[in-house]
């Protein structure tokens, strides 16, 4: 909890100033909202797309999710909690995926929650414990905790950020917002206890944002700073390349080599300027994103080389409605890497996230089974596509999504995706196809706050995913979901 200290203290603080504001309030109004869900899952070759190798899956998982909200007229207090996933059969090692061929688990194993056991009191997790209050008289109000944190289109997290947080809010009119937060990722090795400062994966991160939204149109500009000086060490180094030190037969040879090689400090500073606005034109409306990235990595020790940062990514959207049928095309392309020697990456990059809840990650809510994906199953992430390839590639990602109402309290989503790569740093999966995905849902409320849904996605994988000559097999995954809100 020594982590939390110094966030906690900022919360009394400004708790204090803002209840003498709210004196006059006759007590907080309290509000309790929350959901729990059942969900199934089978799928297989997701991990692999290989028929040859096993990596079916068959479990059921449950969660359970809690937010007390006690609110006056200034100022909110928010708590959230988490219990699950609870997961009926499946591995907390993310269907093994996370295991080498001995059985060491890296440091991303777990499901929701990045448990590695099945340990009871640790599947229990604080998701949010944040105060908001209004400065009166003024149009600001203050964020600081345990809250949720993004950029715009969620394009620059590679998962979801629930950091202790201070974000600063200015309503300019009603039209006009501004917005200003920060947060501290790390301070210290992600295996030690230091807190010493000096290089030890220590990650900061601001952003400013103005937005501007009207019946006709709606625009943004958007600054992000990311500040991360890191450093990787022997017992990292031993971890990830654990079945390496079992096969040489030698673990103290193998731990010389990896401690002379793996100390490697490297600052990074990283700064991205994004553009977004949107417009109806005639029936359809029209959106548009662009981020420009840059900034370098500078290495302090260790044999990496210097480079600068220059990249971009681009999305376009149009949608539409008609006879209560919603429709939306779109397509994302990032630039990509194509000389990993020169001193310039040319890979969109972005910030990984501390936490494991499936994301929208790289500017979409999806591919289900390619990226984490936002079905009724979000939870099964996979790690795999751009993730599996060092983050170098450029990606061209495009999207037909159709939501339709079928008789009374039933809805239909289906998606098609058509996915490719269109640079590669060794020349080997440039303008390689990922694939064609087709995801579809079927969702029927019972009652206004019970849902039962049922979802089959499906990945015809291309070259891009193949593990040898063969090709790579298709990937399929079906999922049901009882879902009780309140």
């Amino acid at each position: 909890m020594k982590k939390y200290f110094i966030i906690f203290l900022a919360v009394a603080v400004m708790a204090a100033f803002a209840i003498t504001t709210d004196l006059s309030a006759a007590g907080a109004k309290m509000i309790w909202k929350g959901d729990y869900q059942v969900v199934g899952v089978a799928s297989d070759n997701v991990h692999d797309y290989d028929d040859d190798l096993a990596d079916e899956v068959n479990h059921y998982t449950q969660r359970f999710r809690l937010m007390s909200i006690a609110a006056t007229q200034y100022v909110k207090g928010i708590v959230g909690i988490e219990i699950g996933w609870d997961e009926w059969g499946k591995s907390y090692t993310d269907h093994g995926s996370n295991e080498s061929p001995q059985g060491e688990i890296n440091s991303q194993g777990g499901g929701d929650t990045g448990v590695a056991d099945d340990n009871k009191p640790v599947n229990i997790e604080l998701r949010f414990a944040y105060i908001d209050f209004a400065i009166p008289g003024t149009p600001v109000s203050v964020s600081v905790g345990k809250q949720a944190i993004w950029t715009h289109g969620f394009f620059i997290f590679s998962g979801a950020l629930v950091p202790p947080a201070l974000k600063i809010t200015a309503k300019l009119s009603e039209e006009m917002k501004f917005v200003a937060w920060t947060v501290k990722h790390d301070e210290g090795k992600a295996l030690s206890s230091n807190l010493r400062g000096i290089g030890d994966h220590d990650r900061d991160t601001y952003c400013a944002e103005f937005s501007m939204t009207t019946k006709a149109f709606n625009l943004g500009l958007y600054g992000v700073y990311h500040r991360d000086r890191k450093q990787f060490d022997s017992m990292t180094y031993y971890y990830l390349y654990a079945a390496t030190y079992a096969a040489t037969g030698d673990s103290d040879a193998a731990h010389a080599a990896a401690d002379a090689a793996a100390v490697q400090t490297f600052d990074d500073d990283i700064y991205w300027i994004g553009l977004w606005g949107g417009a109806m034109a005639g029936i359809a409306k029209i959106d548009l994103d662009f981020i420009y990235a840059m900034g370098s990595r500078d290495y302090e020790s260790g044999t990496g080389t210097d480079y600068d940062y220059a990249a971009y990514l681009v999305k376009l959207a149009v949608s539409t409605k008609i006879s209560g049928i919603s429709l939306m095309l779109s397509t994302l392309y990032t630039s990509g890497d194509d000389d990993s020697t020169d001193d310039e990456q040319n890979n969109f990059p972005w910030i990984q996230a501390t936490t494991l809840y499936p994301s929208t990650g790289h500017g979409f809510p999806g591919p289900n089974l390619y990226q984490w994906g936002n079905g009724i199953a979000g939870e099964d992430f996979t790690w795999t596509g751009m993730w599996g390839q060092g983050h170098s590639e450029g990606i061209w990602l495009t999207n037909l999504t159709v939501v339709a109402p079928l008789i009374e309290k039933t809805k239909l989503v289906f998606k098609y995706w058509l996915m490719r790569v269109v640079e590669d740093p060794a020349q080997d999966y440039k303008d390689k196809m990922i694939g064609h995905e087709f995801d579809l849902e079927l969702h029927y409320a019972l009652s206004e706050n019970l849902t039962v849904s049922g979802e089959v996605d499906y990945l015809l994988a291309g070259d891009y995913l193949a593990s040898d000559d063969d090709g790579a097999d298709s990937a399929w995954k079906a999922a049901w979901r009882v879902m009780y809100k309140f």
